[in-house]
């Protein structure tokens, strides 16, 4: 099934990155990217569909120029089957460092224009 969230882009027009970390043992959660409206599995700006392991990052780049500014994007991830999975989930500026930790490291301080989340997914029968 689909979690959804939501995030403002600043006016500022500089590259944004999403970052999700599968947190539970089990799980591949996909994330997608939309503008102003839900992403589904066919109409996204930008996805990371690639094999989760357990506290591996993965990342959607988005170009300055990809969203009005400022302007409202719609993070989607979805779980296809089999397992329920926990994940955090990170909008910041490309320019600044990683929001989320390595797997066992502790948490830093959020840099200003950086969003965390949690989420959990459950697995679809």
């Amino acid at each position: 099934g689909w979690a959804y969230f939501s995030a403002s882009l600043p006016a500022v027009d500089e590259d944004a990155v999403v970052e999700l970390q599968l947190v539970s043992p089990v799980g591949d959660p996909d994330v997608f990217l939309a503008s102003a409206s839900m992403p589904t599995l066919h109409s996204f700006l930008g996805a990371d569909v690639a094999p989760n392991v357990q506290g591996a990052t993965h990342m959607i780049l988005v170009p300055g120029g990809t969203i009005a500014r400022p302007g409202l994007v719609v993070l989607g991830v979805y779980g296809f089957c089999c397992d329920d999975a926990t994940f955090l989930l990170a909008v910041r500026r490309a320019s600044d460092p990683p929001v989320l930790p390595a797997l066992g490291a502790a948490p830093g301080a959020l840099p200003s224009l950086a969003l965390a989340l949690a989420g959990s997914l459950l697995a679809l029968a």
